[in-house]
C-alpha cells in the first residue's frame, strides 16, 4: 500500500492486484534492490520458496538489510531470467502447496 500506481487504480475503481517478487531483494523503503548489488537476486529454490511463504503466510518480508518489510499482497512474479527460474518456480510452488495455500487463477482474485 502507498503506491501510487495503486492509489490511482483504486481511485478510479480499477481492481489493483499487488504483487511480490520472490527472486528480487528488496531495500527498507520497498524498492528492488538493483540488480548490480550483491545478493539482489535470489536463486535459491529454498529460500525463495519460504521467502515467498512467509510473504503470503505473515505478510511481511525481509529486506535486505534484515529489517521485515510489510508485504500485503495477492501475486508473486518470477523473472524468467533469473538463474534456474524454472527450479524456482517449482519449488515455490510445492512449498505452497505443503503449506495449504491455495494458488488461483489472476481472473479470480480481481475486485479482491
Amino acid at each position: 500500500p502507498g503506491w501510487e500506481m495503486e492509489k490511482a487504480g483504486r481511485e478510479v475503481g480499477i481492481p489493483v492486484a499487488l504483487e511480490a517478487f520472490a527472486d528480487r531483494a528488496i531495500s527498507d523503503d520497498g524498492n528492488l534492490v538493483p540488480r548490480r548489488m550483491p545478493g539482489s537476486v535470489i536463486s535459491d529454490p529454498n529460500e525463495a520458496a519460504e521467502r515467498v511463504l512467509r510473504i503470503v503466510k505473515e505478510k511481511k518480508v525481509k529486506a535486505i538489510t534484515g529489517k521485515d518489510i510489510p508485504m500485503d499482497v495477492v501475486t508473486v512474479c518470477l523473472h524468467s531470467d533469473t538463474p534456474g527460474a524454472g527450479a524456482v518456480a517449482k519449488r515455490i510452488r510445492e512449498r505452497l502447496d505443503e503449506a495449504g495455500v491455495k494458488v488461483v487463477p489472476m481472473a479470480k482474485l480481481a475486485g479482491r
